[in-house]
């Protein structure tokens, strides 16, 4: 199927990356800009992205590199 949205937008956007996943939900629903923008936009996001790439590419070890980008996020670990 070619005319669901993932699958319009994915030669354009980046979806491994989180700014470019941001970008595309932003300019897929720059209609409702100011909710979306606050959606994407949240904390909460980064928080669960550095977690999810901690398990995914480093099996939970956490290193400086990971206590460096995270030490603002208030992540309880």
């Amino acid at each position: 199927m070619t005319n669901v949205m993932g699958t319009i937008l994915r030669d354009k956007f980046n979806f491994t990356v989180l700014d470019s996943i941001r970008d595309a939900y932003s300019r897929a629903f720059h209609k409702d800009s100011k909710q979306i923008e606050a959606a994407i936009s949240e904390k909460s996001i980064d928080a669960l992205n550095k977690v999810r790439n901690l398990i995914v590419h480093k099996a939970g070890i956490i290193d400086k590199r990971y206590h460096d980008e995270t030490k603002n996020l208030n992540l309880a670990l």
